[in-house]
Formats: structure tokens, sequence, C-alpha cells
């Protein structure tokens, strides 16, 4: 009987073992993946900081009533040319132009008309519309949050997504 007992300790022994080993093997990779990970960030980070500064940084400047206050607005409808001359003077440095802004961005703008105009005949065709009631709430959302907001504006921009929206989830009920 005390062999039995000490073959079957000398297994539950091994047993355990190989169990441990397993579960320090996942331990382990679950170390190395963070570690990784760490490494990563850290090396991102690093090449943040060391960012070579006399490369031109491209962008585009629109000036947005993001607070939506009417001060705010008046604002930026008094803006003019000749507030934007460090701008000029910048893409002068750098020598980007308006035009080589525009021919970088065309691509991006032409893909995101020719989305909406799909969308548009597809909305069209299908004789979707978005729901008079939620585009009246959500229109008001956006007027309260924007108080200077053109409420025209508010309406094509708060039905254009109602309606994207129905059709994205019409085409996905399709397949």
């Amino acid at each position: 009987m005390l062999a039995i007992a000490s073959i079957f300790y000398s297994q539950n022994k091994k047993i355990d073992k190989i169990y441990l080993k397993g579960e320090y093997m996942w331990k382990n990779i679950r170390v190395v993946c963070l570690l990784m990970v760490l490494l990563i960030v850290t090396v991102n980070a690093y090449r943040d900081q060391n960012q070579d500064w006399n490369q031109p940084i491209m962008l585009l400047l629109h000036p947005i009533n993001a607070d939506g206050m009417v001060t705010t607005q008046q604002y930026i409808e008094q803006l003019q040319l000749r507030d934007f001359a460090e701008i000029k003077d910048y893409l002068e440095k750098t020598k980007a132009d308006e035009e080589k802004i525009r021919q970088d961005w065309r691509p991006q703008a032409e893909k995101r008309a020719q989305s909406q105009l799909v969308l548009n005949k597809i909305a069209a065709v299908e004789k979707i519309t978005a729901d008079p009631k939620i585009l009246e709430q959500e229109v008001e959302k956006v007027i309260k949050e924007y108080p200077g907001a053109d409420r025209n504006r508010a309406e094509i921009f708060v039905e254009t997504i109602l309606i994207n929206t129905a059709v994205l989830e019409f085409l996905e009920n399709q397949q």
C-alpha cells in the first residue's frame, strides 16, 4: 500500500511540475509581451522627442467656432487675409504653396466627395430619408451646443449624418 501511495505521490508531483511549468510559461509570455509594449512606447517617445524640426509640417488652417459663442463667431467673420500673413510667410519659408497643398489633399477630398455622391444616390433610389422627429431633436442639440450656428446648415449637417447612417445600415442588411 505504501508503494502505491509513493507512486501516486511521485506522479502527482510530476503533474504539479508540468502544471507549474505551463503556468510559469504563460506568465513569462505575458511578461515578455508587456516588456515589448514598454519598449515600443519608449522608442516612440524617444522619436517624438527627437523630431527633426527642420522638416516642414504640413497643415491647413480652418477657423471654426468650437465653443459656439457669438463673440467667437464674430471674430472669425472679421478675420482678413492679412491676419494670415504669418502663415503665408511660413509657407514661403518651407517652399509649400497653396497649389501644392491642394494637390496633396485633392485625392482625399475626391474620395470623400465620391463616397458621399454614392451614398446620396443609394438614398434617393431606395427612398431613404431621415426621420423628421429625430432630425429635429438632433438639430436642437446642435443649436443648443453651438448657439451661433446657422440653423439651415445644422439641419443639412444632421440630415446628412442620419441619411448616411441609414444607408450604411441598409447596405449591411443586404448581405
